[in-house]
């Protein structure tokens, strides 16, 4: 599996599973499973999941990036707008 698929796929899978509150109960149930019943398999998933890593670190990097500074760009946006302060009653505006 290449980086781009499991960035793909992850993005999927993490959607499915965003609702289930026992999601790191499930990874960690399937990991240790994985790991206990079938070792070579789950080493050599490890390993390439190794080889990508990086791109990976470097994908969400660039992600969290880009969200700080939409946060920031809509903050001075904010910050930009003119607040009208309510007029009293007695002092209503002649025009």
């Amino acid at each position: 599996m290449d980086t781009h698929e499991f960035l793909s796929l992850a993005q999927q899978l993490d959607k499915e599973l965003r609702q289930d509150y026992h999601q790191h109960e499930l990874y960690s149930y399937m990991t240790v499973w994985l790991k206990s019943r079938m070792p070579s398999l789950y080493k050599e998933l490890e390993a390439n999941f190794r080889r990508i890593e990086p791109s990976v670190y470097a994908h969400n990097a660039c992600l969290s990036a880009i969200s700080e500074r939409q946060e920031d760009a809509l903050s001075g946006q904010l910050r930009e707008v003119s607040v009208c302060e309510p007029e009293s009653y007695g002092e209503r505006r002649l025009a």
